[in-house]
């Protein structure tokens, strides 16, 4: 200010009229005079203003104490005529250096009018604006974060609905799966049934081969559980036998092979595991597969010819008298006496030895022979001795 005062002065004594001037121009002179006096007044003004504004503004920061400005609602300080508003939601102030009137819920709005004032000192706006970056920055990290939030609460009801539909396939698959274990079963009960082997190898001891051969099917579905001795000798025995006869009828639904070509009945002598003696019947359709009549326990009886042709009679009612054409059994004398009462009492059906069964006579009175019982003697040794050998790389 002094250096503008200085030069308001040398005016004001420009101004003063030399002696013995006019009226008029002690008129102008006091004019001018009193213009240069006008701009020194309003300099003045001016610096006193400034000194006062400098003044309130180190109050202000000296009120914020040593940490300064750190706050968004600091910026408040720097305001006048502060009213709250609505549950001290609401304010109204107006700013300390431009006197706008400003409205604001919060500081937000007077933080941003005080970025943007060309009057607020650089001293009040560095803070302010470095604030507004560390809020900035804040804001966005919150943002970010929930974004995150929310994504994890929608991968999560992602999942826990895939969950439940799996929940529900799984469900689904252990109905389907009990159709898949029941096939199964047959399949096992088929396999020893076909292949004439003991109930009791179907041990599901661990270590056992037939619980070997369990834990490889499993390893293709684990959910699946084998069948016992029980239910094989049960419950399969009797489903087996049953689809069977439907597959039968229904291979031949039309009768068109029965009748063509008739049924073949077999019967034949048999000892189970326990030695318990029996007799077995089943009947053949024209090569098609045969049928599990049933097995009849014969101890205690005489198996005479008599007896023996009663039970062939018996199956031979219940399949059908017209639909028998042949039946097959042995050659002993007990099957040939009752191979008589067969045709005498359905003379149209024949009876006949089963091949297998001859050639099995056939190639033992062959190995009667001295020649070829010296050489299956001698077969036998090495079999024998080659089955006893650690190295044998299979059974033979």
């Amino acid at each position: 200010m002094l250096p503008v005062m200085g030069s308001a002065i040398p005016a004001v004594v420009d101004a003063v009229p030399r002696p013995g001037a006019s009226a008029a121009e002690w008129l102008a002179a006091s004019q001018e005079s009193a213009g240069a006096i006008r701009v020194i007044s309003r300099n003045q003004l001016r610096q006193d203003c400034v000194e006062a504004l400098d003044s309130l503004l180190e109050e202000r920061f000296a009120a914020l104490g040593e940490a300064g400005i750190k706050r968004p609602r600091d910026a408040l300080r720097f305001t006048n005529n502060l009213e709250y508003k609505s549950g001290a939601q609401q304010l109204v102030c107006c700013c300390m250096f431009c006197n706008a009137r400003v409205c604001s819920t919060g500081s937000s709005r007077v933080l941003d009018h005080l970025l943007g004032c060309v009057l607020c000192p650089a001293r009040v706006k560095q803070p302010l604006q470095a604030l507004r970056a560390e809020t900035t920055g804040k804001r966005k990290a919150k943002e970010e974060q929930q974004m995150f939030i929310e994504h994890a609460a929608a991968e999560e009801l992602k999942n826990n609905k895939l969950a439940k539909a799996l929940q529900r396939q799984q469900s689904l698959g252990q109905s389907f799966g009990a159709a898949e274990s029941d096939l199964a079963d047959q399949a096992i009960a088929k396999f020893f049934y076909a292949n004439g082997l003991s109930f009791a190898a179907a041990d599901p001891a661990a270590g056992s081969y037939y619980r070997n051969m369990v834990d490889a099917i499993k390893s293709v579905r684990p959910s699946y559980v084998p069948p016992g001795r029980q239910k094989i000798a049960g419950s399969l025995l009797e489903s087996v036998h049953t689809r069977m006869e439907a597959d039968i009828q229904k291979r031949d639904a039309s009768g068109q092979l029965m009748e063509r070509f008739g049924l073949t009945y077999t019967s034949d002598g048999w000892e189970d595991c326990n030695s318990t003696p029996l007799i077995n019947s089943a009947y053949i359709l024209a090569n098609d597969g045969g049928v599990y009549l049933r097995s009849v326990d014969t101890s205690g009886m005489t198996k005479s010819g008599e007896y023996t042709a009663n039970l062939m009679l018996e199956d031979i009612y219940d399949i059908g008298p017209t639909k028998v054409v042949c039946v097959v059994t042995d050659t002993c004398p007990t099957m040939r006496k009752a191979w008589k009462n067969v045709e005498s009492e359905f003379p149209w059906i024949s009876c006949c030895p089963c091949q297998t069964h001859c050639i099995s006579l056939l190639l033992n009175d062959i190995g009667k022979v001295p020649e070829a019982a010296r050489t299956l003697k001698d077969e036998t040794l090495v079999v024998g001795w080659c089955r006893a050998a650690p190295y044998c790389p299979s059974p033979l």
